[in-house]
């Protein structure tokens, strides 16, 4: 860029850089990411600037990558004060010499006693809960800048074990989610009416283990709760329906009561068992009338989500914000319109078109999705999932040129013209409406190569003037057989920073190398900066 290349950039007063800077890193985008590090190209003041996001966050996948990372940190301890989040939960092996098969390799006990206390500004770590032992949990809880230390919910076995091995706090262990089933949650008792819980999940959360997503399956579970216990940290709990539920939750007050920080209760049935017997303390006015209107006939219910009206409410204010269906037919597009009154408060909606076929009824006009949606008043998020193929086309002014059969256009082109002429649609009809979030995916064909998959994931933001924009970066992706012309490309934003053409001879490509790449980059930066040599740049 010519501004770059004479510096003026430089000439801004400090506190604009920063600003600038700051508002890159706030976008958390791989295009965000190349802007800094472009940024940081321009001159040794700007390449101080942007250490911190550069090197704030590092995410490592390979064992030898993160020994040469601690012999850096060792011998540096001004490179060690920028890493302030490190993951470490993706990491290989890289030695060819130990045999594919057989348990992980623990790297924890071996390089990470020595490592974690020479990166003083360590805040949050991702670690493999089987890395853990008694003396690295030990070393993790003295760390005195590391408040958290996230950890897989596939090591729960771990976690009991470790907490037979050692009686130490396990506060600053964090579990993404936990499944509380009859493996970890309650078993009837047979010698009297009360429901034992399960010791395993009462013990761990004893150590005060940190929980943020609770999903609750099993009938016994369903019908007792999750007991007194207090879980910290909980945010979200999904209740699966996967039995009758005949008066249940009814111990769902006093839960939320003992837990301020819970901001979201998902309950779902993909059974579609929406019966009677709901417990009288809080009508759930959606479970109730559905049974009463038409939608079900036409549109099934498949989750809803009731979150507080303010932080901390008793659950007696607690509203359906978010409510996720799948249109059966046709007619159930209009049907959505119901919502309004079986959910006033509604927020969020998803929603999933599945015709019983295309050939034998007709396709669902966008005119009616449009007044269906004009009807939710409240209505702020709209995400529609894989619904393309269901959509009547002749009313969207989509305007792609005519496609010669001998170079076959993807079907992603034509979807994205489409939804982005019905998200202009929507967004200038719907007022409320400040998000609309598409994914969808199909497969081209072509006599010569067969069926190639295509996919996209973009997010419309709805301006002040009702006009559409992306939110982030889309994602397109295309096979190298199906690309569109270069001025179709352009017409549709399908740039190559948002979008894959990939060849399906070479579809994989071994992030290792791409990560290799990147950092050898970063150290390259840090090194000209600070004029001295670094072992990371060959083996990184």
């Amino acid at each position: 860029m010519a501004l770059f290349h004479k510096h003026r950039l430089v000439h801004l007063p400090d506190e604009l850089l920063l600003l600038i800077v700051h508002f890159l890193c706030e976008e958390k985008s791989k295009l965000s990411n190349d802007y800094i590090l472009s940024l940081s190209r321009v001159c040794r003041l700007m390449r101080r600037f942007c250490f911190a996001p550069l090197f704030g966050r590092l995410r490592l996948k390979q064992t030898d990558r993160l020994r040469l990372l601690q012999a850096k940190c060792a011998e540096d301890i001004e490179f060690a004060r920028l890493i302030k989040e490190l993951d470490l939960s993706l990491i290989c092996l890289t030695e060819k010499w130990l045999p594919m098969q057989g348990p992980p390799y623990l790297y924890g006990p071996d390089i990470l006693p020595n490592f974690i206390p020479s990166l003083v500004s360590l805040e949050r770590l991702h670690l493999p809960a089987y890395q853990l032992d008694p003396n690295l949990l030990a070393i993790l809880n003295s760390h005195p800048k590391l408040t958290t230390v996230v950890v897989d919910h596939s090591g729960l076995n771990v976690l009991r074990k470790l907490w037979l091995q050692t009686p130490l706090s396990m506060s600053k262990l964090e579990v993404d989610s936990m499944s509380l089933d009859t493996r970890f949650g309650f078993h009837p008792d047979p010698y009297n009416d009360l429901d034992s819980q399960d010791p395993d999940f009462h013990s761990l959360m004893s150590r005060n283990l940190r929980l943020v997503h609770l999903v609750i399956r099993g009938e016994s579970n369903i019908i007792s709760g999750p007991g007194t216990v207090v879980i910290p940290g909980l945010k979200a709990v999904d209740i699966d329906l996967c039995a009758k539920p005949m008066a249940l939750l009814s111990w769902l007050p006093a839960f939320i009561h003992r837990h301020s920080s819970l901001q979201t209760i998902k309950v779902f049935d993909y059974q579609s068992i929406w019966l009677h017997g709901w417990d009288k303390f809080w009508p759930f006015s959606l479970l109730d009338a559905s049974e009463r209107h038409t939608l079900t006939s036409t549109v099934e219910l498949v989750a809803f989500w009731i979150s507080p009206h303010k932080p901390a409410s008793p659950f007696d204010d607690w509203q359906v914000v978010r409510v996720e269906v799948e249109v059966k037919e046709a007619d159930g597009v209009s049907a959505l319109r119901l919502l309004s009154v079986l959910a006033p408060q509604l927020t969020s909606l998803i929603l999933r078109i599945r015709l019983p076929t295309r050939f034998s009824v007709r396709s669902v006009r966008s005119t009616d999705l449009v007044s269906s949606l004009c009807a939710l008043k409240s209505l702020q998020k709209l995400e529609l999932q894989y619904v393309y193929e269901e959509f009547s086309h002749e009313h969207l002014p989509c305007a792609l040129p005519s496609q010669d059969s001998a170079s076959p256009i993807s079907g992603c082109v034509d979807a994205h013209a489409v939804f982005r002429s019905l998200s202009a649609c929507i967004a200038k009809r719907v007022t409320s409406l400040s998000l609309i979030h598409i994914v969808d995916a199909g497969d081209d064909f072509r006599a010569d190569c067969g069926y190639q998959h295509w996919s996209f994931d973009v997010t419309y933001q709805v301006g002040l003037n009702r006009e559409i924009e992306f939110e982030g970066l889309p994602r397109f992706s295309i096979s190298q057989n199906f690309r569109p012309p270069d001025d179709i490309a352009q017409s549709l934003s399908m740039t190559k920073e948002n979008t894959e053409y990939y060849d399906p001879l070479r579809m994989y490509l071994a992030e290792s190398e791409e990560e290799d790449v990147a950092l050898q980059q970063l150290c390259h930066i840090y090194s000209e900066s600070c004029g001295d040599s670094n072992p990371l740049c060959d083996g990184m």
